[in-house]
């Protein structure tokens, strides 16, 4: 009995000392877990700032240098078609389309930050192209002008990465330039702003002028746009478009020659467009902001005549294929948008609007003549007067 109990006492010290070391080892254990966490913290902290700081180095890099396309400088050529491009790869450059929505960004009030300073280089740099008296209504566009209205119609893009980070988040997907600046302007009157990203509203009302200018000019520039792949009018330059606004031009949804035919795609593009244009303008009057129309696209407008009164006359039993639906859908929404925009030139260009766009007249240089000096003469060298008895 003796022995069973020093064995018994023997085994509970040994069990004693065993748990005793689990726990001194389970401390060491958790020590060494904290000390590999803090580690790990903070070499996720240095990589996150790497990524941020490469992030805002290349996206000012990207956005200036497709801003300075857009507008030539440096005497930078470009096509109207590779305008809209350059315009497209600004909006998608800026700072806030990268935002990931994690680590040191997963708060709201990073996003504001990183969408403010973008939209305070995009006001910036804006400001140097848009009149002071922001009228849209010019007769012949130049560079500049063409470069905003680009500009203004691709505010709606955005990146595939940074609307998934937004669903994450579980913030509207849908805050792209376009709606923030719409959103700013519908709150232009509040002392504070407040709401989702209160800090870019704050900035976009910095520049209040140049902010209902680029909504007026996407509601005008996106038909044109329409005009320019639908027909030769994108061939042309601003002197050929006001002549043909004049003579009409016939275009063949259908053409049998398959470069000229309109397919499916380009008909849901084309309609989307207009569809863009026709809810920005809901957009400004339900803010309180009444659009405004350049004349001269209004006319451009009309010009064109693809069938569009023959294809909204078609009766339902008519309109029986996924193409001529959209044929129709395409002619309904051109006609909508072109209803609200004005169906006069107006004013005729003085000779100031027309300088740059007339062919240039060429410079004659006449030879210097020298008039003969008279004054030491003491008789004239021409007749006298003709007598009176020799007149008939």
């Amino acid at each position: 009995m003796m022995m069973i109990r020093g064995l018994c006492a023997g085994v509970g010290a040994a069990v004693l000392m065993s748990g005793c070391q689990v726990m001194e080892d389970s401390k060491a254990m958790r020590k060494t877990l904290e000390e590999l966490k803090a580690k790990g913290d903070h070499i996720a902290k240095r990589a996150d700032d790497l990524e941020r700081e490469m992030k805002f180095k290349e996206s000012t890099s990207m956005f200036e240098k497709s801003m300075a396309e857009l507008f030539g400088e440096n005497g930078y050529e470009i096509t109207e078609t590779n305008m809209l491009n350059k315009a497209e790869t600004a909006m998608r450059s800026m700072l806030l389309q990268f935002w990931k929505g994690d680590f040191f960004e997963y708060s709201v009030e990073s996003l504001d930050a990183e969408f403010q300073l973008a939209m305070s280089n995009n006001f910036s740099r804006v400001a140097d192209y848009v009149p002071r008296d922001y009228d849209v209504n010019v007769f012949m566009p130049t560079r500049a002008y063409k470069g905003i209205a680009a500009l203004a119609a691709r505010m709606e893009q955005m990146q595939p990465s940074f609307v998934e980070s937004l669903r994450k988040r579980g913030l509207p997907d849908n805050l792209s330039v376009y709606e923030v600046v719409a959103q700013a302007l519908q709150d232009r009157d509040a002392v504070t702003q407040t709401g989702l990203l209160p800090k870019t509203k704050n900035e976009i009302l910095k520049w209040k002028g140049e902010a209902v200018y680029l909504l007026q000019m996407r509601h005008n520039y996106l038909p044109m746009m329409v005009l320019s792949r639908a027909s030769s009018f994108g061939g042309q330059g601003n002197l050929g478009r006001v002549t043909k606004s004049f003579t009409g031009q016939v275009v063949n949804l259908n053409d049998p020659d398959p470069a000229k035919s309109a397919s499916p795609a380009q008909l849901k593009e084309w309609t989307h467009w207009l569809k863009l244009a026709q809810e920005t303008r809901a957009r400004l009057r339900a803010i309180g902001i009444e659009p405004k129309y350049n004349a001269v696209f209004g006319a451009m407008l009309r010009t064109p005549d693809f069938g569009q009164k023959q294809l909204l006359a078609l009766p339902p039993a008519e309109v029986n294929t996924d193409l001529k639906r959209l044929q129709v859908e395409f002619a309904r929404a051109y006609t909508q948008v072109i209803e609200e925009m004005p169906a006069k030139w107006g004013q005729l260009p003085s000779a100031s609007d027309l300088n740059g766009y007339l062919p240039a007249m060429p410079q004659v240089t006449l030879p210097a003549v020298k008039m003969p000096d008279f004054s030491g003469w003491r008789n004239p060298p021409y007749p006298g007067a003709f007598p009176r008895e020799k007149l008939m």
